[in-house]
């Protein structure tokens, strides 16, 4: 990152996931990191263990300590998590997962299910439109009252917006 920063003034975004110590969100923003992903999928643990085992031990309380430790060195709305719909939770869980990052500062980044050939889930089928149009309108309404844009995140994901449709829907407060 800091070569990065050297040679440009490029914005520079990485994925971790929880560390074992919070110092190293201190050492990443040191070095140049603009945003920071520390992405769980969903906060419906029963999914996760289906679908990352790891991230399920890991668990829920340990993600939300560590968006609350990163969110307190890269501000609001600079540390992200996925919210991957099509997995198997409910909309009402992908929202109140959506709600719980928000609360937090942190940009729940929708994502629809896209089925990798070769693995576990290439049978399974992404969500409806219909379905992925009611989550993002919905997720929409969660970021204006936590006051968290796409436009507002300095680099990475959210602020390509390639693999989701999310920015589409938001609409400025």
């Amino acid at each position: 990152v800091k070569s990065i920063k050297l040679k440009t003034d490029l914005p520079v975004h990485v994925q971790i996931s929880p560390p074992c110590s919070n110092h190293v969100f201190d050492r990443l923003k040191n070095a140049g990191v603009d945003t920071l992903g520390v992405h769980i999928e969903t906060c419906n643990m029963e999914s996760l263990k289906n679908i990352a085992p790891c991230k399920a031990f890991v668990g829920l309380e340990k993600y939300m300590r560590s968006w609350d430790d990163a969110v307190s060195v890269f501000g609001r709305n600079q540390v992200s998590s996925f919210l991957i719909a099509g997995i198997g939770d409910e909309p009402e869980e992908i929202l109140r997962g959506a709600e719980l990052m928000s609360g937090l500062g942190v940009f729940p980044y929708l994502l629809p299910l896209r089925p990798v050939p070769g693995t576990f889930l290439e049978k399974r089928m992404p969500p409806e439109p219909d379905a992925m149009m009611f989550l993002y309108e919905q997720i929409c309404v969660i970021l204006k009252k936590h006051k968290l844009s796409s436009s507002l995140s300095k680099a990475g994901c959210v602020r390509c917006s390639a693999c989701s449709s999310l920015a589409l829907f938001e609409s400025e407060w």
